[in-house]
């Protein structure tokens, strides 16, 4: 394994170090703010895959694809649909009885509220969820752009924020792009190191999906990646910083 390698997988397992930490110091209820669904869940099959956490199995939730196991015992190479479990409220009555595993729930939060207010019937079963749950080997995770702030659940649930792609992670997201676009015959990539880490510099920052993005878009543009490639990243991500503002 190169440097590079060693480093690159340093990073993932840092993150998965950490999330292990959260589960296994029996914090039952957490929110991950994020707008990487799919990394999340990438970092999530990892922890399930640890020795620690392998017989509990993990699950995901969505609204439109209901409850479905993911890893685990009884899992397959395709995701195991739980029938009857697609409604907000019908995932907390299956999970009040599981005695171990592993829940990501995404985008529950906007179930969590009505009219901008916080629906007291269901605040009130992820409370018992949390208590049920303390002693048992589950871990539930709300997964979302952001998880609303409501007094009742601020001492259930442990908010966290999934801090963006670090160096070593961009740069495998780079040599991936570059290992396409080496695969096509029509685009050129004329970077050497010193280009190559101006262009990692300038992808810090951004999110997995806006990386992928801004390198898709340079690479049509110059057919390929060059020492100029760089400062058409920066550019976009300006204009990607500015989008956010309100």
């Amino acid at each position: 394994m190169t440097s590079t390698q060693d480093r690159e997988q340093a990073a993932a397992e840092a993150l998965v170090i950490s999330l292990d930490e959260y589960i296994r110091a029996r914090y039952g209820l957490i929110a991950v703010q994020t707008f990487e669904e799919e990394r999340f869940l990438r970092f999530m099959r990892g922890v399930a895959e640890h020795e620690r956490h392998r017989a509990k199995g993990l699950y995901c939730w969505s609204r439109t694809r209901g409850l479905r196991l993911l890893a685990g015992p009884g899992s397959t190479t395709e995701p195991r649909v739980i029938a009857g479990k697609e409604d907000a409220l019908s995932v907390i009555e299956y999970i009040e009885e599981a005695e171990q595993g592993l829940y990501v729930l995404c985008d529950y939060a906007p179930y969590l509220l009505e009219y901008g207010a916080p629906k007291p019937e269901l605040v009130r079963r992820l409370r018992q969820l949390a208590w049920a749950i303390r002693s048992r080997l589950v871990t539930v995770i709300f997964l979302g752009a952001r998880f609303p702030d409501i007094p009742e659940l601020e001492k259930e649930v442990k908010v966290l924020d999934l801090p963006l792609p670090e160096e070593a992670e961009t740069a495998e997201i780079l040599t991936r792009e570059i290992d396409r676009l080496e695969a096509n015959p029509n685009a050129t990539v004329d970077l050497d190191q010193p280009s190559r880490a101006n262009l990692i510099q300038a992808l810090l920052g951004l999110t997995v999906t806006e990386m992928e993005n801004v390198l898709a878009k340079c690479a049509v543009r110059q057919r390929g990646f060059t020492s100029g490639t760089a400062p058409l990243v920066l550019d976009e991500k300006r204009a990607l910083i500015d989008a956010r503002r309100p």
